[in-house]
């Protein structure tokens, strides 16, 4: 072999190593197909979105959606997913202002852009609901279903903001368009059940909860609808049925606030308001203590606690907890509007009770 056959043998090899390099860096085949590695990288990350808002996961969630906006950065999608995330997040950990406000600018930011976008209008109602800015919500859940009248979630979502201001029956409304559309909607068959528990209405409560716990792969909804068992239970007293959904429903997602609340107060009405073992107000506290860690508002808490400090015969503590579930009703979120003015009733029934027995 001469010394220029040599040159050009090395030369096609180093040539072929550079495409081959480069190829490897840019592109990659995909069901046969080239197509650019930053499409292929993009693609498994939307993937893996989709499986983690399936799946309830709210951290994993923010954090493959940011990935991917840095992969595809005008991705009006991406920003949705990511502010819906932001807005999960707000709702389940008491952040409603620091995310609330984050995702309300990532959607304005594709609205600016795309306003023909039905579900951007979903995101800002969102977002304004945990703003509680529910006149704005309204307005932006029903843009969204003039836009697309035959889109489930929609209606789900409108039907929460009604029932956040006390609108039962248009909220029940929105809820039954919602699973008229598609009777897999996990959310609307919860908050159906829901308003069943709120009217006494025990066996539609149970019906639509035991659906939910059937068909969701969401920890949070599986979660609610143990907790609305356990409420339809205490309902109908019976108190030991109801503390064994409230467990089943801190199984399934060990944050959930009111579930601990509720249980420590079925522990109480189970032992007919006298609490005489100290390891049962151990248990009690517990409860109280966990809900309030979670959620520092969450004045229903607070009222356990004057019932527990009641239950132990110390009426100046109880006087005390009761005062204090009053200051906080308005910040909590876990109420709707009509909620909060029946708690702050009873709040006040229970202070003037005691005030009047000293």
């Amino acid at each position: 072999m001469n010394k220029t056959s040599l040159i050009i043998i090395v030369s096609v090899l180093v040539a072929l190593g550079l495409i081959g390099f480069l190829f490897n860096n840019f592109f990659v085949i995909n069901d046969w197909k080239v197509v650019s590695r930053v499409e292929h990288n993009s693609i498994i990350l939307e993937e893996e979105l989709t499986k983690q808002l399936k799946e309830g996961d709210v951290d994993e969630s923010i954090k493959v959606a940011e990935k991917l906006i840095e992969v595809r950065k005008n991705d009006d999608q991406a920003k949705l997913d990511l502010a819906d995330a932001y807005l999960e997040k707000a709702s389940l950990e008491f952040k409603e202002e620091e995310y609330g406000n984050k995702a309300l600018a990532l959607a304005n930011e594709v609205l600016q852009k795309n306003p023909n976008n039905f579900e951007v209008y979903l995101t800002i109602g969102y977002a304004y609901e945990v703003l509680q800015d529910y006149s704005k919500a309204f307005e932006n859940y029903s843009k969204a279903i003039e836009m697309e009248p035959d889109y489930s979630i929609s209606y789900t979502k409108r039907g929460h903001a009604h029932d956040l201001v006390g609108d039962l029956n248009s909220a029940e409304a929105d809820y039954m368009k919602a699973i008229q559309i598609s009777d897999q909607n996990d959310i609307a068959l919860m908050n159906l059940a829901r308003i069943a528990q709120r009217k006494g209405d025990f066996e539609n409560a149970k019906k639509y909860a035991e659906s939910v716990i059937q068909i969701s792969r969401i920890a949070y909804n599986r979660a609610t609808a143990y907790e609305i068992i356990g409420l339809a239970y205490l309902d109908s007293e019976d108190n030991q049925s109801a503390i064994d959904n409230f467990s089943k429903s801190i199984d399934a997602y060990e944050k959930y606030v009111s579930a601990y609340s509720n249980r420590a107060y079925a522990k109480i009405l189970l032992n007919n308001y006298e609490v005489k073992d100290i390891n049962l107000e151990h248990s009690i506290q517990d409860d109280i203590n966990n809900a309030l860690i979670i959620h520092e508002f969450n004045s229903f808490a607070h009222v356990v606690n004057g019932l527990l400090k009641e239950a132990v015969g110390d009426n100046q503590k109880a006087k005390e907890f009761y005062e204090k579930a009053l200051s906080v009703v308005d910040k909590d979120i876990t109420l709707g509007a009509t909620e909060k003015i029946d708690m702050k009733n009873k709040i006040n029934e229970s202070i003037n009770s005691l005030t009047n027995n000293q």
